[in-house]
């Protein structure tokens, strides 16, 4: 059986094993980071989701697509 999978996948972090080469792009909900943590690269900030990522409209895809 093929499934159609969204090519965002969140993975805890704590299940890696190794290096998994990937490195974040961008850093998202920095509006309810707690304030004593300091993002120290030049990485993009987003408040919320990144402005070309709707998860509304994300999610709504996956519903119909089944």
């Amino acid at each position: 059986m093929v499934e159609d999978w969204d090519p965002l996948v969140g993975v805890p972090a704590g299940l890696l094993d190794d290096d998994p080469v990937a490195r974040i792009s961008s850093h998202i909900f920095v509006g309810s980071k707690a304030p004593w943590y300091e993002i120290s690269d030049d990485l993009p900030q987003h408040e919320t989701w990144a402005p070309d990522e709707d998860m509304n409209e994300r999610a709504e895809s996956l519903k119909t697509s089944k």
